[in-house]
């Protein structure tokens, strides 16, 4: 393995239904998170390091009560995110190895927001019917936020009753747990942000698809009593003592879509007497059950589908560039962008042409993934871009509120249409165009 806490892959997606068991094993691999081993994926190798002997210790102690005993630490990252988060808690059970992330603007914001999950685990049916409410005890370091001298810290522990065992401040190897935790949610972090071609302030979004994704998969087992099909039971299994079935997890793994790729969202509301369009662009941002969130691209506002065509795009392209926007942090949260009134005065400047003989490139989308309530379905792009519909071009009149649209050719000579509709360059406007 490349590290110590990789994923059970293979047993998953045998199991898998809406034919996703019978999907290539790599590409698999690279739309859901780089979860398991992959010999030749270039993602991995950067992210991960190189395949490795991992020696583990024989017999370990091991907490055996779920939802007892959580580890937690705190990352700090090097960009604050869209949604102005600059901070990751990462907690994880002992027991079954349920994560949890959660996100801060403040180092301050730690009591609360550590009161507001453990409250909201505790009031939730799929945590209960045990006989000790969920998160009994926490392992950390002593940092400030939460540290023996936080007055904010002692108020959270004597209303929640909870203990908190800190380790030596010498070293770091009591807390191994919560440090392994941390380096397992940045390398898949980081893995899906490589994977989309993702801006660095959009880690928390790849977060949320981490998280879905640990809590979903197995991590690889040591034990003797491993089942011989790979079919290893899941941490949100585990942690919810069966309530949140196998079958509903492999559901939501079919239907799972990468944060950051671009899909054609359904409109259930639009009428067809409406004359727009019945599916809009959206982005994914996150999951709630097997309904793919998405945000707009254009005005940040989020939606929930679970009936939509989602496209994986080339390397190196990422939805940016796709749907042809500018890259501003402001784009995703101001609003739409401005209009083109015809007033406009407005110059296009094409690119040089692709000689005779150059080889027509290939197209962006790559697979596209088709679901609805029925399922889901993958299909292949094809490997050569589709030549054009013949059309003819029009002659439009002049608009009369003075607004133009100029095109100049590589050259920088300005082009016109002649007669036929046909753009050349303006000393030639009156033949047949070059």
């Amino acid at each position: 393995a490349r590290h110590e806490d990789e994923r059970a892959v293979k047993g998953t997606k045998a199991g898998m239904p809406h034919g996703v068991n019978k999907m290539k094993y790599m590409t698999f691999h690279r739309s859901r998170g780089h979860c398991g081993n992959a010999d030749d994926c270039d993602v991995c190798k950067m992210v991960k390091g190189n395949m490795r002997r991992i020696t583990k210790k024989i017999d370990p102690h091991r907490e055996t009560r779920e939802m007892y005993a959580i580890s937690m630490d705190m990352v700090v990252m090097s960009h604050r995110s869209v949604e102005r988060s600059k901070y990751m808690i990462t907690l994880r059970d002992q027991s079954t190895g349920w994560f949890k992330f959660l996100y801060l603007y403040l180092k301050s914001d730690a009591p609360q927001a550590i009161k507001e999950a453990i409250l909201e685990l505790r009031a939730d049916p799929m945590y209960g019917g045990m006989p000790y409410e969920a998160v009994q005890r926490i392992h950390t370091d002593e940092a400030g936020e939460w540290g023996l001298k936080s007055e904010a810290w002692k108020e959270v522990k004597r209303e929640l009753k909870i203990e908190v065992e800190y380790r030596t401040p010498e070293t770091s190897k009591p807390l191994g747990h919560a440090e392994k935790t941390n380096s397992t949610a940045e390398v898949m972090i980081k893995a899906i942000m490589f994977e989309e071609n993702l801006p660095k302030d959009h880690w928390q979004a790849a977060a949320r698809g981490a998280e879905f994704l640990l809590n979903r998969f197995a991590n690889i087992a040591t034990d003797t009593n491993a089942p011989v099909d790979g079919d290893y039971e899941r941490p949100l299994e585990k942690a919810t003592r069966g309530r949140y079935s196998r079958r509903q997890i492999d559901k939501e793994l079919a239907y799972y879509v990468q944060p950051g790729r671009v899909a054609l969202v359904h409109q259930e509301k639009v009428k067809g007497s409406q004359l727009q369009p019945k599916v809009r662009w959206g982005i994914a941002w996150g999951m709630y059950k097997e309904q793919v969130i998405f945000k707009c691209p254009y005005k940040g506002s989020t939606f929930r589908s679970k009936s939509f065509t989602a496209y994986e795009l080339s390397n190196n392209m990422n939805y940016f560039q796709f749907l042809g926007l500018p890259y501003n942090k402001k784009t995703l949260a101001t609003g739409q962008l401005a209009r083109m009134e015809r007033s406009d005065k407005v110059d296009i400047h094409l690119p040089t042409p692709r000689k005779a003989n150059e080889k027509v490139p290939k197209p962006p989308v790559i697979q596209q993934q088709t679901a609805d309530d029925a399922g889901v379905v993958f299909e292949y792009a094809q490997d050569t871009a589709s030549g054009g519909n013949g059309s003819r071009a029009k002659v439009h009149p002049q608009n009369e509120l003075k607004g133009h649209v100029r095109v100049f050719a590589p050259n920088g000579k300005q082009m016109v249409a002649n007669e036929k509709g046909i753009l050349c360059e303006e000393k030639n406007a009156d033949g047949a165009g070059d």
